[in-house]
């Protein structure tokens, strides 16, 4: 993993996302391509969140900073990432933030099944 992934990485982990704002940009003009950002950096600070939070490392006001500051990363990939009219958010941990595009239909996977009785 290149240096500023790392960085976008740690930045995430500790919820600052005045610093993903910046780095993502900076990623994006050296040329590494917006679905790599998102897996190897954004993703994957999230996934360490998410295990640091099963160990009871973090908790849940530390995992919710840090998806705030994810949401601010994936907010700028996102005219990147975009394929088509419907948008799939399954990134572990979003816990529901952001909003879709006018127009677009957003379906959020928060990992559990809701029946009805």
């Amino acid at each position: 993993m290149s240096d500023i992934l790392n960085e976008i990485s740690t930045a995430l982990q500790k919820g600052k996302s005045k610093q993903v704002k910046q780095l993502v940009p900076q990623a994006l003009e050296e040329g590494i391509p917006a679905q790599q950002i998102l897996d190897e950096a954004l993703l994957a600070g999230m996934g360490i969140i998410g295990e640091l939070f099963k160990n009871d490392e973090v908790f849940v006001p530390e995992v919710l900073v840090a998806a705030k500051a994810m949401n601010a990363g994936v907010a700028i990939l996102q005219p990147y990432l975009a394929d088509g009219e419907n948008q799939v958010k399954d990134w572990g941990l979003s816990l529901g933030f952001g909003l879709p595009a006018p127009g677009q239909k957003t379906v959020i996977n928060l990992g559990f099944e809701y029946i009805h009785r």
